[in-house]
């Protein structure tokens, strides 16, 4: 599983995190650097539309993201 941080965006959010999963890429905006969820999440077809989603929207440039080490913040249920 792929997870990506910024902290690089002038909108009004502090930081973008993408999360792929085998459904799709989320994008969850946080608001605040200590903000514990996040405000807003979306889901992408896949990591390159979602990275063209962050840039085009939130202004995060494709060169700020680094490796997110922090939870998983999709759950998923085994059925």
């Amino acid at each position: 599983m792929t997870q990506l941080i910024s902290y690089t965006t002038s909108s009004n959010y502090s930081h973008l995190v993408v999360e792929a999963q085998p459904e799709g890429t989320y994008i969850f905006l946080y608001k605040f650097k200590d903000s514990l969820f996040p405000e807003k999440d979306y889901l992408a077809d896949d990591l390159k539309t979602a990275m063209e989603i962050c840039e085009e929207d939130y202004q995060v440039p494709t060169n700020s993201w680094t490796k997110y080490d922090g939870p998983q913040l999709m759950k998923h249920r085994s059925d």
